[in-house]
Parts: structure tokens; C-alpha cells; sequence
């Protein structure tokens, strides 16, 4: 089986991609601290009221967000012992007036996932296009140079280069990520935990007034620039609100968004709109959310526990629950299935340790043509692959890949763990469904493709945020360019005059 993989992880690297790729709407400027017992110790002297016993009690339950020092170093104490991540957005100002006081200043680099996704399709050497609602110059300046961004002359659209568009007068937002290390050990008193999993904890801050959505002016140009890409990354949802700060409603908002999804493929069919998952603040809004954007937008991306959570809110705690007791491939591809069929979805990937699930919707014709499902599930798997090269360099690295990085990461072995997943899945699937691959750990269950790929895995990586948008992203480039989209006619990207 390792032989097999390692000749697709070849091919896969040896690919040139060539897609004109969309990113919106969060953007900030990420404070990457790697988080060391020395620097836990000091965040817990500094807060006298956060005694062993608060802390350990409240992160038996602790809350998804934080409003004072107390709440956000139980939930640490959490993550840190089990290894997971979480995201929180913080609109206490005392809270992170406390953070920034006590800790370094820590790497400053690119974050947010339309940050993120931009730079790493303009590492790739693709035509990487960014709408943000505000591009601050020292946002602008952790941007490759070659991503652009929109400007409107006169009535007529035009894209330049970041550093000309940048708006002087924009709030720059900063986000602080915790990293933290497998094997490293931490301390509350007597107690001690062992971090199983390096992973991180993200504490966001929100400038008031910025709402994640196309602004109003560009709302007339949307079809053009639909049809002028192959693929578009839409993210920051998850800051939606029962009121959003231009007054909109939630309902209002949602609709908004939808019509501006549907207006970017109007001309442009083919086009694949792509969401990646964060928990919302508002989980409330969550279920709506989804419901809209699924059939809108099409294809969708979220971790192995950002899925349990989902599946409990979507009247699914049975599947949530075996999920979090014996975490395996099967669920997560019946967790993604679920969240395709509720949801309608026309691909969902799921990225886990070591390996990645991805379930794709066939349509009426292509059900009818099995030369095509054998075709979309090759495309699947060497997108994934592609997409874990690209990963493994920035979890070796902390930086983005260049082509050439990617070729190099494509001669490096597959992760035990992963190859054991393909197993494990091929196993149960074929156990308790009665099908047969199409390929290795590929399927066809009626109109639905399901496909496990093995990843790499880095011990102790530079870097762990951002992780998930690059194999997502990265992924749905491969795969949108194996199957023949770099053929289809775009309309010419407006120049400045």
C-alpha cells in the first residue's frame, strides 16, 4: 500500500496547478506565540484570583469564549491536556490589554483564512485575488505582492496590488495564537498534563464596525468577477450576529450573502464557492447558517472536532458521541455525509491528523457515467495529496509553498497513522456496506463519492494555525485543475488604467 501512495504523492507533486482562486473576508495580522510552561506560569502569577482550584473547575466545562483572564486560562488548561484547538473571538478590551501585556510580541505573519488562503495561492504562483471589508498597510504588508485586491474608478473595477490598495485609514486586526507542543508538560499547583497533540488556542479581536461580506459598491461587479475565477474561498461567517454593526439583522445579512454567492456564479456555472468552518460565537445562528450557505455555495471544510460539535447540534449526539469516544475514519465520513445531506452540500472534507476524508455529491449525468466517478475520485485523491505536501512544508517550516516545495515534500513518507486509516476505512466500509473501492480508499455509494487520503505528519511543527485552510484550500486547486477547469475560457481580470 505504501508504494502506491508514495507514486500518487509523487505525481501529485510534480503538478502545476494553474487556477485564478478568490479570498474573502477575514484578514488580520496573526501574534504567534509559542506557548511554553515558563510563559503558563507567568500568565497564572499574574492573576491572584486564578487559583488551582478555579482554574481546574472551570476547565472541567469551560466556556467557548472569555471574557476576563480567569475564563481564558481555565480553557488553556483544557485545550493543553487534550490536545485540541479552539477559536474565540474577544471583544473585552481589558482582556487583551492583559494578553498583550504579558506576553512577547511573538512572530508577526498573515492570518485569517482569506489571508491565509490569498498568500498561499500567490506562493503557488497563481492569480490570487483578496476582498476584505478593511486592508490596513500593515496588513497589506505581510501579503505577498503579487495578491491583489479591488478598487473601483470612476464606476469600473479594477485590481491592484495590495500594497497600492491599502486604506491608511483601516483598523489593523490582530489575533493572538497560542501555540503549544506535543510532550510538553505544564503545571497548576500539584497537577501536571503532558500535551498530546500540538495544536493551539486562537484569541481574535474584532474592530468595531467590520462586517465579513462583499461591500455594497462592489455588489454591481459580482458577476464579472465570477466569471474572471475558478474557485472562490469565502470565509468569517462565523462573526455574523443577531445584529451586524451596519444595522443589517441576521436574517438580513444571510440573505444578502446568499444573493452575492449566487450572483458570483450567475456567469460563471462551474464556478465552486468554498466555506471553511469556524464556530461561531452566536451558535444559535449556526443551523441557519448552514442551511443557506449549503445549497448556495457548495462545498465545505471542517476538522475532525469542529465536526463533533456541528453533528451535536444537528440533533446527531449519538454519531457526535462515538465520534469523540473512538475517533476513526468511518465516522468522519458519516459525520460528513450527514453534514452533506442536511445541509446540501455538494463536497465536504474533513481534516484530521494524519489523514483527511473528502465526500463529493455526483450530479445526474455524471451518475450515469462510471468512466467519470473513477476520474472524480482521482482527482480527489491526488488534490488531497497535493494538499498535504503543501501543509507538511508549512508545518515544517511555518512559511507558504512554493512549487518547488511542494515537489520536495512529495519525496517525503506518508504518516503511519494515515496509511493505517485507509486500512482501517476500506475495512469497515466494506464490512458494513457491502461495497467494493474503485480505488484505494475510494468508493461509490449511489451518487455519492467518498475518498481517504493519507497526510503526513510533523513532529513538533513551527506552526499549527492555518493548517486547515491550506489542505482545503490547496486541495479544492488540485482537484478543480485535474478535472480539465484550466481549460474553460475566463473572462480577462480589469487592469488598472
Amino acid at each position: 500500500m505504501r508504494d502506491f501512495w508514495q507514486a500518487e504523492l509523487a505525481a501529485a507533486g510534480r503538478m502545476r496547478p494553474r487556477v485564478r482562486v478568490l479570498a474573502g473576508f477575514n484578514v488580520n495580522v496573526d501574534r504567534v506565540v509559542h506557548l511554553d510552561p515558563g510563559c503558563w506560569q507567568a500568565l497564572l502569577a499574574s492573576r491572584p484570583e486564578a487559583t488551582p482550584e478555579r482554574v481546574e473547575r472551570g476547565a472541567e466545562h469551560p466556556p467557548a469564549e472569555a471574557d476576563e483572564p480567569l475564563q481564558l486560562l481555565a480553557l488553556l488548561w483544557n485545550r493543553l491536556s487534550q490536545g485540541r484547538s479552539h477559536h474565540m473571538t474577544v471583544e473585552a478590551p481589558d482582556l487583551l490589554a492583559w494578553l498583550e501585556g504579558r506576553l512577547a510580541a511573538g512572530e508577526a505573519r498573515v492570518g485569517g483564512q482569506a489571508g491565509i488562503i490569498a498568500n498561499q495561492a500567490a506562493a503557488l504562483d497563481l492569480e490570487s485575488l483578496l476582498v476584505t471589508p478593511a486592508l490596513s498597510p500593515p496588513q497589506a504588508g505581510h501579503l505577498r505582492k503579487t495578491v491583489r485586491a479591488p478598487s473601483l474608478r470612476a464606476g469600473r473595477l479594477a485590481w491592484l496590488p495590495v500594497a497600492e490598495a491599502a486604506d491608511p485609514s483601516a483598523p489593523t486586526k490582530v489575533n493572538w495564537i497560542l501555540e503549544y507542543d506535543r510532550g510538553q508538560v505544564f503545571h497548576l499547583d500539584g497537577r501536571q498534563v503532558r500535551v498530546p497533540r500540538s495544536n493551539r488556542v486562537i484569541v481574535a479581536s474584532r474592530p468595531r464596525g467590520l462586517v465579513m461580506a462583499f461591500p455594497p459598491e462592489l455588489e454591481p461587479h459580482l458577476d464579472e468577477l465570477g466569471a474572471s475565477v475558478d474557485v472562490a474561498f469565502l470565509a468569517g461567517y462565523h462573526y455574523a450576529a443577531p445584529v451586524l454593526p451596519d444595522g443589517r439583522s441576521f436574517d438580513e445579512y444571510l440573505s444578502d450573502s446568499i444573493r452575492h454567492v449566487r450572483l458570483l456564479k450567475r456567469r460563471n456555472p462551474t464556478l465552486v464557492v468554498h466555506v471553511e468552518y469556524v464556530l461561531m460565537k452566536h451558535v444559535n445562528l449556526e443551523i441557519p447558517l448552514l442551511a443557506a450557505l449549503g445549497p448556495a455555495a457548495g462545498s465545505f471544510g471542517i476538522n475532525e472536532n469542529e465536526l463533533r460539535g456541528v453533528l451535536e447540534r444537528s440533533g446527531e449526539p449519538l454519531l457526535a458521541a462515538e465520534l469523540r469516544s473512538d475517533e476513526r475514519p468511518y465516522l468522519l465520513y458519516r459525520g460528513a455525509r450527514v453534514l452533506l445531506e442536511r445541509y446540501a452540500f455538494q463536497r465536504v472534507q474533513v481534516h484530521n491528523l494524519g489523514y483527511y476524508c473528502l465526500v463529493e455529491r455526483l450530479s445526474t449525468q455524471e451518475s450515469g457515467n462510471p468512466a467519470w466517478a473513477r476520474r472524480r475520485l482521482e482527482a480527489m485523491r491526488r488534490g488531497g495529496l497535493f494538499g498535504t505536501a503543501v501543509t507538511q512544508h508549512r508545518a515544517r517550516f511555518g512559511t507558504e509553498a512554493g512549487p518547488d516545495d511542494v515537489t520536495r515534500e512529495a519525496s517525503t513518507p506518508l504518516s503511519d497513522l494515515g496509511l493505517e486509516a485507509v486500512r482501517a476505512f476500506e475495512a469497515e466500509i466494506i464490512a458494513r456496506e457491502a461495497v467494493q473501492p474503485l480505488a484505494p480508499g475510494g468508493f461509490r455509494l449511489d451518487d455519492l463519492l467518498v475518498q481517504v487520503v493519507p497526510a503526513h505528519v510533523q513532529d513538533r511543527p513551527v506552526l499549527t494555525v492555518g493548517m486547515g485552510d491550506t489542505i482545503s484550500s490547496t486541495s479544492l486547486i488540485a482537484e478543480r485543475w485535474l478535472l480539465g477547469l484550466e481549460g474553460r475560457p475566463l473572462e480577462p481580470i480589469p487592469q488598472p488604467s
